[in-house]
C-alpha cells in the first residue's frame, strides 16, 4: 500500500513541477496544392471523411459570429470556435468546453512551396490536472494529436509524408 500510495504521490508531484502551459508545433509538406489543403482543413464538417479520430461532426447553426461545431470522436464530444479564418493561409480553432481538464487552440499555417504545400500546426494549451500533465509530458507526449491529424491528411491524399518538428 505504501508503495502504491508513493507512486501516486510521486506522479502529482511531478505534474504539478511541470508547466500548466505548453506549445507543439508539427509541421508536413505535401504534394497537394494550397487550396486543396486549406478546403480540406476549413471544412470542418467533412472531417468524418479524412480524420481517423473524428466519428461525426455537427455545425453550430448560427450564421453570424464565427464558425463554431462539435466533434465527436471514439470517446469523447469537444466543442470548437473558429478564432482566425484567414483564407488560404491560416485557420484556427478554439476548444470552448471548460469541463475537460484541458484547453487550447491549434492554428493551422499552410505555405505554398516549390512542389506543393507545407502545412504546420501549432498547439497552445493548457492542462489543469497534474496528474494528466505528468502523463501528457512524459507518457503520451503533447504532439500525438497533431500528428495524427496530419498523418491522416496525408493518407486522404495519397501521399505518405511524415510529420516533423516545426516552428510556430
Amino acid at each position: 500500500m505504501a508503495l502504491l500510495v508513493s507512486i501516486v504521490v510521486a506522479i502529482l508531484v511531478g505534474g504539478m513541477a511541470t508547466p500548466r502551459r505548453h506549445v507543439a508545433t508539427r509541421t508536413l509538406v505535401l504534394r497537394a496544392s494550397p487550396d486543396t489543403v486549406w478546403q480540406l482543413i476549413r471544412t470542418v464538417h467533412k472531417y468524418p471523411d479524412w480524420r481517423d479520430d473524428t466519428q461525426s461532426v455537427s455545425v453550430s447553426a448560427d450564421s453570424e459570429g464565427p464558425l463554431q461545431w462539435t466533434e465527436v470522436g471514439r470517446q469523447k464530444s469537444v466543442s470548437y470556435r473558429a478564432t482566425l479564418d484567414e483564407a488560404p493561409h491560416r485557420f484556427s480553432s478554439q476548444i470552448t468546453d471548460d469541463d475537460l481538464g484541458y484547453t487550447g487552440e491549434w492554428q493551422y499555417v499552410i505555405t505554398p512551396t516549390d512542389s506543393g504545400t507545407r502545412v504546420t500546426i501549432t498547439e497552445t494549451g493548457e492542462v489543469g490536472n497534474p496528474m494528466f500533465r505528468f502523463f501528457g509530458t512524459h507518457f503520451v507526449g503533447y504532439t500525438r494529436e497533431i500528428d495524427a491529424c496530419l498523418r491522416d491528411l496525408a493518407q486522404h491524399l495519397g501521399e505518405h509524408a511524415k510529420p516533423q518538428p516545426g516552428t510556430p
